[in-house]
C-alpha cells in the first residue's frame, strides 16, 4: 500500500502542477491579441499536360473548394474549346473539342473572377509526341543487304536528319571509308556502296537530329559511331564502355540435311545450362573448353554428358551478344559506380548488345583480354550452327533464353546512341536500368525480326522471354 500511497501522491502533485500551468497559460494569452486570419491566396496554375485527344489534366495550387470551383473560367487559343471542367482533387480534367496538332503551342487561361486574376500555362504535348512515335512505322529491310554486287546499308532513326555510315578495315581503325545516308522515308536511313564488303567492318554515326537529346549512360558523346542494331556478327574491344563494330560476314554453313527432331512439348525433358559452363572444367575433357565447340567435342561433358543424363532439350542462358566488361570496380567511370561487382565482367549474358548476333566469347577465339578486339572472324556464327546442328543429330532440342526486356547498360549501346528516348521506357520498371519501350510499333518489330532470324538461320527450337 506504500507504493500506491506514493504514486497517488505523485499524481496529485502533477496535476496541480499542470492546472497552474494551464492557467498562466491562460492569463498570458488573454494579453496577447487573436492572430489576424490569413488572407486567401487565388488559385494558380501549376500543370497543364495533354493526356489524351479531348483531355487535358491540370494542377492548380490554392484549388477552390467544390461549392467554389465553379467559379474558374478556362480558355485555350487556336480555336480550342473547353467542354467541361471536373474537380477531381488533386487534378482537375478538362474535357476539349478541337484538334491539337504537335507542331503548335497552346496556352491555357484560367480565370478567377473572385479575385480577378488571370493564370495562365503552356499546356505539355508530350502525349501527342508519344503518341507519333508509337505509330511510326516501315516494313522497309533493315541492317547490311547484299543484293547484285551493290552493298546496302539501311538504319531506322526516328528522329535522325544526317547520318553517315563508316567501313573499316580493321575494327580498331579510327577512320574509315565515310559514306553519307540519304533519308529514304519514314525515317529510314540507306547508303548503297558497288562492291562487296565480305570481311570489313561498319558502324553508324548520328551528327544531326530533330530533337535534343539527354544525356546517356555510359557518358560517351552522341556522335559515338556505333554497331548496327541489326549486326549479325560483332567484334567488340575488352574495355569499358565496350565498343563494337557490325563485321560484314557471309556464312556459308552446311548443315548437312540435319533436321530438328519436332519433339511434342509435351514430351520434353529440358536442361537450363549455360554454354561455358557445359565445358569449362577440366572434367570435361575437351581441347576447347567453354566453347560453343566445347560442347561438341568435349569427352565427358557437353554432348555426352547430357546424352547420359537423357535430356532431349536444352534452354541456354542468353547467348546474343552482350556486354562483357562492366564499370571498374568501387570507381565513378562514365556516370557509372560499380560498388556491386568486383569482378567488372558479366558472365550470365543478361545485358544484350545485338538481338541477332551470337557472343563471340564463346567462340574457340573468345577471351576477355583487356584492351583486345574479339569476334572479328565472325566463327561465332559457323561454330554456333554447328553446335545446334550436332545437338539436333543427337535427337535435342535447342532454347533460348532470350532477353528482349532490356539491353546492355555498361557499353556503348546503339539503341542508347540512335534515340535513348525512343528506344527505352521513363521511368524504367523493371530494375534493369535499360527497359525496352514495347509500345513503339518499331521496337516490337525488332523483336519479331530477331526470333525470326534465330529460327531460319540457326534453327532454334524454341525461346524462354525473360521477365515476361
Amino acid at each position: 500500500m506504500k507504493s500506491l500511497f506514493h504514486g497517488s501522491a505523485r499524481s496529485v502533485r502533477a496535476g496541480v502542477a499542470m492546472a497552474a500551468i494551464a492557467a498562466l497559460a491562460t492569463v498570458v494569452l488573454a494579453g496577447c491579441p487573436a492572430p489576424e486570419p490569413e488572407e486567401p491566396e487565388p488559385p494558380r496554375l501549376s500543370r497543364a499536360e495533354l493526356v489524351d485527344t479531348d483531355e487535358i489534366q491540370l494542377r492548380i495550387t490554392n484549388l477552390p473548394d467544390a461549392d467554389e470551383f465553379d467559379r474558374l473560367e478556362f480558355s485555350i487559343d487556336h480555336d480550342i474549346e473547353v467542354v467541361s471542367a471536373e474537380r477531381r482533387v488533386p487534378m482537375v480534367v478538362l474535357r476539349t473539342e478541337g484538334e491539337f496538332v504537335e507542331e503548335e503551342t497552346y496556352t491555357l487561361t484560367m480565370y478567377d473572377p473572385e479575385f480577378d486574376v488571370t493564370s495562365e500555362m503552356e499546356i505539355d504535348l508530350g502525349m501527342l509526341v508519344e503518341a507519333r512515335m508509337n505509330e511510326m512505322y516501315t516494313d522497309k529491310e533493315l541492317g547490311y543487304i547484299y543484293e547484285d554486287g551493290t552493298s546496302i546499308f539501311r538504319l531506322f532513326v526516328p528522329r535522325g536528319e544526317e547520318v553517315f555510315v563508316h567501313i573499316f578495315d580493321h575494327p580498331a581503325d579510327e577512320e574509315g571509308e565515310v559514306h553519307e545516308m540519304e533519308h529514304i522515308g519514314e525515317q529510314v536511313f540507306e547508303a548503297r556502296v558497288e562492291e562487296e564488303l565480305w570481311g570489313k567492318f561498319y558502324g553508324y554515326q548520328i551528327t544531326e537530329r530533330s530533337h535534343d537529346p539527354q544525356p546517356i549512360v555510359p557518358e560517351v558523346p552522341m556522335d559515338t559511331i556505333f554497331a548496327d542494331p541489326y549486326s549479325e556478327a560483332v567484334a567488340s574491344l575488352n574495355e569499358y564502355p565496350q565498343k563494337h563494330r557490325t563485321l560484314i560476314y557471309d556464312s556459308d554453313f552446311d548443315w548437312e540435311d540435319v533436321e530438328s527432331p519436332g519433339h511434342d512439348i509435351n514430351d520434353l525433358v529440358i536442361m537450363e545450362s549455360h554454354v561455358r559452363d557445359l565445358s569449362a572444367h577440366e572434367t570435361a575433357e575437351t581441347p576447347y573448353p567453354g566453347t560453343y565447340r566445347g560442347i561438341v567435342e568435349a569427352e565427358r561433358g557437353g554432348l555426352a554428358y547430357l546424352e547420359d543424363l537423357g535430356v532431349n532439350a536444352v534452354e541456354f542462358l542468353p547467348l546474343h551478344h552482350f556486354n562483357n566488361i562492366e564499370a571498374p570496380y568501387d570507381e565513378h567511370s562514365y556516370g557509372f559506380r560499380n560498388t556491386w561487382n568486383p569482378f567488372e565482367e558479366n558472365y550470365w549474358g543478361y545485358m544484350t548488345t545485338s538481338f541477332f548476333a551470337p557472343e563471340t566469347y564463346y567462340a574457340t577465339d573468345g577471351h576477355l583480354e583487356r584492351g583486345e578486339w574479339i569476334g572479328t572472324d565472325g566463327r561465332a556464327v559457323d561454330e554456333l550452327k554447328e553446335l545446334v546442328r550436332e545437338m539436333h543429330r543427337n535427337d535435342m532440342a535447342v532454347l533460348l533464353d532470350v532477353v528482349y526486356n532490356h539491353t546492355s547498360q555498361y557499353d556503348e549501346q546503339a539503341l542508347k546512341l540512335i534515340d535513348y528516348e525512343y528506344y527505352y521506357r521513363q521511368p524504367d520498371q523493371t530494375g534493369t536500368g535499360t527497359e525496352l519501350e514495347s509500345r513503339r510499333r518499331m521496337v516490337r518489330r525488332m523483336f519479331a525480326d530477331s526470333v525470326v532470324h534465330w529460327m531460319e538461320e540457326y534453327k532454334i527450337d524454341g525461346f524462354r522471354f525473360d521477365l515476361a
